[in-house]
């Protein structure tokens, strides 16, 4: 015991007052075996965790336990502070009988000071990313663009405090059209929220430079791709899955094109019809530099919805009756249930994407696993 000189060790008797004290203790706490044997263990605690009763709470969850494991603030001789960790254990004889306590501790001040270090640095990280991604994910007024209104909706998932990657985008990308956005990039934290900003403003480029969504993909995958290639110290794969829809907010002429992502879909008023925009997907963005992209055109009647979405809702899961397998809310389900709220809210379209959300809540159980993403859109009679 006398050689150890990393940790502090030191004997009590069955009321606590010390009656060893190793050469650990000594150079970790200040005082010499003759300066503290016989005083009560409770010396080396902070005024604060005295006053608290904090020593009493200690031994006695060792005597009921057998031992009592802490980290907390300790007091040197010269009264300055180490953040120790140790474990006090009770001492009892063949007969059961409680002799005492022993105590075992180290000084963990200089890893406690690069844990602040590291949690605050990544608590500013965590508020830049969040303050970035809430500027990606602002909602425009709703007479920003006269003949159409847009209900986007996004829930971070309730398993996850990083921020994600899924973000949703609308503005004029000429006279009189709108682009409608959705996308899901990968990673989490600042950067997701750096690489979601880039994305996100050179399809704005790309879209207002080539009003087409299919070329606006094929430039933005290109684009991607070479970051790959061209930027050395950016690690590992950043890939997105991307949907653009164009709407003549005068005529409701739609065309639209994705990769890698749930395909929008239209929802006719009055028949309830849902139309499928199948025909214009490609591959997911970033991989292949040579990826082409398909565009699909439709029309946006009045009262026509236009709904778009992330793979948050449609990955919602939960186990099967029987444990055995695991089923997904599923493209169909979010589907049928956008067909459902919107007919259920008529007036809301922001009501609608709310209880959407929670009916894949609902089907897995209360929480999803990924961030929720969805952007609704209704064509308006002209003057609305």
């Amino acid at each position: 015991m006398e050689e150890v000189t990393d940790y502090a060790i030191f004997f009590t008797d069955a009321q606590r007052r010390i009656v060893t004290w190793n050469a650990g203790a000594e150079r970790i706490l200040g005082w010499t075996e003759a300066e503290i044997v016989g005083e009560y263990a409770r010396i080396i605690f902070t005024p604060e965790d005295r006053a608290k009763g904090e020593p009493e709470r200690e031994i006695g969850t060792a005597e009921a336990r057998g031992r009592a494991v802490n980290e907390r603030w300790h007091v040197r001789k010269d009264g300055s502070r180490f953040w120790g960790s140790g474990i006090v254990t009770a001492l009892r004889d063949g007969a059961g009988e409680l002799r005492g306590f022993c105590k075992i501790m180290r000084d963990l001040t200089e890893r406690r000071r690069w844990e602040e270090k590291l949690r605050k640095a990544l608590d500013t990280q965590s508020r830049v990313a969040d303050t970035l991604q809430h500027s990606l994910l602002m909602v425009p007024p709703p007479d920003t663009f006269p003949g159409i209104t847009v209900k986007p909706l996004y829930e971070s998932a309730s398993d996850d405090a990083l921020i994600g990657g899924d973000f949703f985008d609308v503005f004029a990308a000429e006279e009189g059209k709108v682009a409608l956005v959705v996308g899901d990039a990968t990673g989490k934290g600042l950067d997701a929220a750096t690489y979601t900003a880039e994305v996100k403003f050179a399809l704005r480029a790309f879209l207002r430079e080539y009003p087409s969504p299919a070329i606006a993909l094929k430039r933005l995958n290109a684009f991607l791709a070479d970051r790959e290639r061209l930027d050395p110290l950016h690690l590992g794969g950043s890939y997105v899955a991307l949907a653009v829809c164009l709407v003549d907010t005068h005529t409701g002429a739609l065309s639209c094109a994705w990769g890698g992502i749930e395909p929008p879909f239209i929802l006719r008023k009055g028949t309830g019809e849902v139309v499928e925009l199948l025909a214009c997907g490609g591959p997911l963005l970033g991989v292949d530099a040579e990826s082409e992209y398909d565009e699909q055109r439709d029309s946006l009647g009045d009262g026509d919805v236009l709904a778009m979405s992330t793979d948050g809702l449609t990955e919602a899961r939960r186990w099967t009756q029987d444990g055995q397998n695991r089923e997904f809310f599923g493209y169909e389900g979010l589907v049928r249930s956008v067909r459902e709220e919107v007919a259920g809210h008529p007036a809301s379209l922001g009501d609608a994407g709310l209880a959407v959300a929670r009916r894949a809540r609902d089907f897995a159980g209360g929480s999803v696993n990924d961030d929720v993403c969805l952007l609704l859109a209704r064509c308006l009679p002209p003057g609305a």
